[in-house]
């Protein structure tokens, strides 16, 4: 095969691979299960002939022994799909370009992939606290919350009796505390406030009042882990949807006019220059999610849609919107998981390792601030009732080394789901007893990060 780097330099056709207009081979090393978008776009016949583009795996070439997809191969911009096995083996992949001359002069470039593994093995953590080691920094999942934060000091909204801006479902204000004490081991990208409470409104405030709980134990984390963030970098992320959401239809909750500082965060931390997908683990309703996708749709080719799509990864709990249904719909390859009642499983008030008593000993009382915060009860039971949290757990057994995040239907802390048919969506299969069989393990894991809050 006559590849670019023996052809005369000034005249012939170069292969510009995102922005790269040289000779040389590429080299990507991408985490395995995710996907990689090249765009070749920006190549230019010195002729000024039209351009035909073909992109394929030189399969004599590499380790890496069984097939690569590749999404859009005919297209200028083509995506790449990293086999989830493929972590320590490499492929090829040639990009060929082709002109309508009279000669139909062809040109390539290769670009060589080494695919790494997302998750962080059992090796890769501290044997005596199970904090992943420093050099797995780099592996950690970018995520993005996206809840119906109510105050700190919410009424449960089980027969509430305060005004309605204060009463709502205390689960989140749960599942926050879990998370917080997970936060070294992710890239947070964004907190994101959508519309909460009775009053069905957005306050990224209240999601401030709960970092500055967070301020007053992390440097006491920072002593087990120094990779627990310092609060104003938490602050630096939390931004703010729309209100009038929750619960509402896509007409109301998407289109024209319709944009937030949320919905444009989400698609500013999309287009990073990050080949890590975004996991958005989303608490409330839908709405900021898919005004970003509407967005990008309406102002984008098809081409630069997909290579957006391809990096979001979606876990969505229960319907709380009908934008989750206008994804759905209209996105079959975007990876949604989509919990309608599995998340039920982390509800644990008859649990003696999750009820309440449980509860006030390990996490509410003595524990700081923080702890303090931790409702005792949620709408649906007393003790650990958060709903919310198997949207972030998933990630961290697949940190453990449990699961492939790139496949739901692998048992993980946040439940086991079954695919929708040929769709890249995941939807309920056991059950919540997918979830409730790990209590165990993520609940002495819990207890053991609470008492890291302590001098």
């Amino acid at each position: 095969m006559l590849f670019l780097s023996v052809l005369d330099f000034q005249t012939i056709l170069h292969v510009a691979i995102d922005d790269d207009k040289g000779i040389d081979i590429l080299t990507k090393k991408p985490l395995q299960g995710t996907k990689v978008t090249l765009d070749a776009s920006k190549t230019v016949d010195p002729d000024g002939d039209n351009l035909t583009f073909k992109w394929w795996v030189l399969s004599e070439a590499g380790t890496y022994s069984k097939e690569v997809t590749i999404s859009n191969s005919d297209s200028s911009m083509a995506t790449v799909n990293i086999p989830s096995n493929s972590e320590g083996k490499t492929f090829h992949v040639i990009c060929e370009v082709t002109d309508n001359g009279t000669h139909n002069l062809s040109s390539y470039r290769r670009i060589i992939f080494e695919p790494d593994n997302p998750a962080r093995k059992k090796d890769s953590l501290n044997q005596e606290s199970g904090v992943p080691t420093t050099s797995a920094k780099s592996a950690k999942f970018r995520v993005i919350i996206s809840t119906d934060f109510p105050p700190v000091d919410v009424c449960n909204g089980k027969n509430c009796k305060c005004e309605p801006s204060r009463c709502s479902d205390p689960d989140d204000v749960q599942s926050m505390v879990r998370f917080l004490l997970y936060a070294n081991e992710f890239d947070i990208e964004a907190l994101i406030a959508s519309s909460a409470t009775f009053a069905n409104y957005a306050e990224k405030q209240h999601i401030l009042d709960m970092i500055d709980l967070y301020d007053q134990v992390d440097e006491n984390l920072r002593k087990r882990d120094p990779q627990y963030p310092v609060a104003d970098a938490l602050r630096a992320v939390t931004v703010q949807g729309r209100s009038g959401t929750w619960g509402k239809s896509v007409d109301n909750n998407i289109g024209a006019g319709k944009d937030s500082e949320a919905s444009e965060a989400i698609i500013r931390i999309v287009d990073k220059p990050d080949p890590r997908p975004v996991y958005i683990c989303v608490w409330g309703d839908c709405s900021n999610i898919a005004q970003a996708i509407w967005k990008v749709q309406n102002t984008r080719s098809a081409a630069e849609l997909e290579a957006f799509l391809s990096k979001l990864r979606i876990h969505q709990i229960a319907h709380q919107d009908d934008t989750i249904d206008w994804m759905l719909e209209n996105f079959p390859d975007l990876f949604i998981i989509y919990s309608k009642k599995t998340y039920q499983g982390m509800f644990g008030g008859s649990d003696p390792i999750s009820n309440l008593e449980w509860v006030n000993m390990n996490i509410r009382a003595n524990h700081g601030s923080l702890g303090a915060a931790y409702p005792p009860a949620g709408m649906a039971c007393d003790g650990v009732c958060e709903g919310d949290s198997p949207s972030f757990l998933w990630l961290l057994s697949a940190n453990r080394g449990l699961n492939d995040p790139e496949d739901p239907t692998q048992p993980s802390w946040g439940g086991q789901f079954k695919r929708d048919g040929t769709t890249n969506h995941y939807i309920d299969g056991i059950g919540g007893s997918s979830i409730s069989t790990w209590r165990p393990q993520y609940q002495s894991e819990f207890k053991e990060r609470a008492d890291w809050m302590l001098p």
